[in-house]
């Protein structure tokens, strides 16, 4: 054991030969020692090393020592070695950096829980995704299975094993960490050197709320809204395709064109009724041809049954066998187009459908997509582009699709003209206990009224 602060010299022999080999050993090498343990995460061992290295350094100064505020310093023996505290301009500025990123930089504390930081993650950033293989796997469950951020961000980036925790530090905005042991770290460590919150830990990665709001802004100039269209479109049409080579079939024309020989021929067999319907859209009219129970048994009319004759699945996972036979019944090809709210062929079919249901359930003001147990609601119309929607209100919307989603759940219950219990806002509505109704007309019909009495028993709207 090292008596006091000096050179040390000394001598070994091999045991297989005569030669001698001299070695000095200078305070340099105690200190990169201690470097090297304390960065590897290893603070304890550094302790053990310099107390079994320095009889009597007091523990101030070891712990100066392995914080970087003291070195032992003497290159030659000449030097005499001796403790001293360094000027600022003399410290090692890169070890006590590494030193603050290995014990304080990862960490924050959330209540009373200890969490170490893996990463953070916001929506904008899916195209981005650091798993780069499942990029795809994704945007997939985000457009086709109504999955919400925050399960997709579980489904794919939480190691739960680990005892992984995800924080919603603003909307779309995420920090995943891990839960740590505050034990593991050095004890002259206070509480108060680390970030308080998942929060606050966010806000010292990123200190400046101007300089996201400019992130956000390249990111709305880099990703216009009409790639994430067009991502999903091609999505949908992909899975058709696979669909179709899964059955047997080299592209979507033939195995459409097989289907629609089983639907007609079912037409046949169960002996639906054909009616003809046509619908005004920006001024152009449009006709279709359409057999009526598959049209009243896809509105859930308990009059009509119609037994399926199309896969489930065939347009996105776990698709309606019946939408698939009306569908295609009326004339349309297997596409995308089936859920794209924004083309022609979803709004002709949608029209149409209205008509039929008005024509068929004309003792019913609207149809329930999704009852979430509620028998009656009052409340406020609101529209889209109203503000401070609250669950007292009752939304009015053109269609249950995904881009809605965000205002939808502010909502108390909410009512669609276009969609179907397959929609995007129906199933998240199962999820959040949030009744969604189908009314023809809606937007038109409630645009002068302020509060409504929705009677979910006999199907009744009472205008108040």
């Amino acid at each position: 054991m090292i008596k006091s602060l000096h050179l040390i010299k000394g001598a070994i022999m091999s045991t297989s030969t005569t030669e001698r080999f001299t070695f000095n050993t200078t305070g340099k090498f105690f200190t990169d020692k201690v470097k090297q343990f304390a960065l590897s995460g290893s603070w304890s061992d550094a302790i053990d090393f310099m107390e079994e290295s320095f009889e009597g350094l007091p523990m101030d100064d070891i712990l100066k020592i392995i914080k970087g505020d003291m070195h032992i310093i003497g290159d030659s023996k000449d030097d005499s070695l001796e403790s001293v505290n360094l000027s600022e301009e003399e410290k090692d500025f890169n070890y006590k950096k590494e030193l603050q990123e290995v014990y304080v930089d990862n960490y924050f504390y959330e209540n009373s829980g200890f969490y170490k930081y893996i990463r953070t993650f916001e929506v904008k950033d899916w195209i981005d995704f650091s798993v780069k293989e499942n990029v795809d796997l994704v945007m997939i469950d985000y457009l086709k299975h109504s999955l919400t951020p925050k399960e997709i961000i579980e489904k794919y980036t939480l190691n739960k094993k680990m005892g992984d925790v995800l924080f919603e530090i603003k909307k779309d905005v995420y920090l995943i960490a891990r839960k740590a042991n505050k034990n593991s770290l050095p004890f002259w460590l206070k509480k108060t050197d680390y970030s308080q919150s998942a929060t606050s830990y966010f806000e010292k990665l990123y200190p400046s709320a101007k300089k996201q709001n400019n992130i956000v802004e390249e990111n709305k100039i880099q990703k216009p809204k009409a790639s994430t269209n067009s991502l999903y479109k091609t999505m949908k049409n992909s899975y058709i395709e696979e669909f179709a080579k899964n059955n047997g079939y080299t592209d979507v024309e033939s195995y459409s064109d097989y289907l629609k020989n089983l639907v007609m021929q079912a037409c046949v067999n169960q002996n639906v009724t054909w009616k003809n319907y046509s619908i005004i859209i920006n001024g152009k009219s449009y006709e279709r041809t359409v057999p009526v129970e598959i049209a009243l048994a896809y509105t859930k009319n308990k009059n009509y049954k119609w037994l399926a004759v199309s896969p489930s699945g065939v347009k996105m996972e776990n698709d309606s066998s019946i939408h698939t036979d009306l569908w295609l019944s009326m004339g349309f090809e297997l596409s995308a187009d089936a859920y794209l709210d924004d083309s022609l062929n979803y709004q002709i079919f949608y029209g149409i459908l209205n008509l039929i249901e008005k024509e068929y359930n004309n003792d019913q003001d609207f149809v329930v997509l999704n009852a979430a147990g509620l028998q009656e609601f009052t409340g406020k119309i609101v529209f889209e582009y109203d503000k401070n929607i609250t669950d007292k209100d009752i939304l009015v919307l053109p269609n249950a699709n995904m881009k809605y989603e965000k205002i939808a759940r502010k909502a108390g219950l909410v009512i669609v003209e276009n969609g179907s219990e397959l929609s995007h806002l129906v199933i998240v509505g199962k999820g959040e206990m949030l009744p969604v109704l189908r009314m023809q007309n809606a937007l038109n019909m409630f645009k002068n009224l302020s509060k409504i009495k929705v009677d979910m028993i006999n199907k009744k709207i009472n205008l108040l």
